[in-house]
């Protein structure tokens, strides 16, 4: 019997891994900044720190309107 294995580069499964936790935290970023005006700002910074940019955004004061 013979077995057809397929083989999957580890290079890529990391890639994919890190590009999605990437898009996720930017995400969240934005959607916790977005309510103090500063959504785009959040998806940056969530999507580059992760957990400690949502903090940073979270504790960053309203972004004026004027």
């Amino acid at each position: 019997m013979m077995r057809i294995v397929a083989y999957v580069d580890p290079m890529w499964v990391n890639l994919a891994i890190s590009v999605i936790g990437i898009a996720i935290g930017a995400v969240v970023g934005y959607l916790i900044g977005k309510p103090r005006g500063r959504g785009p700002l959040g998806a940056v910074l969530g999507g580059l720190l992760g957990c400690i940019g949502w903090i940073i955004v979270a504790v960053l004061p309203r972004a004026d309107n004027s």
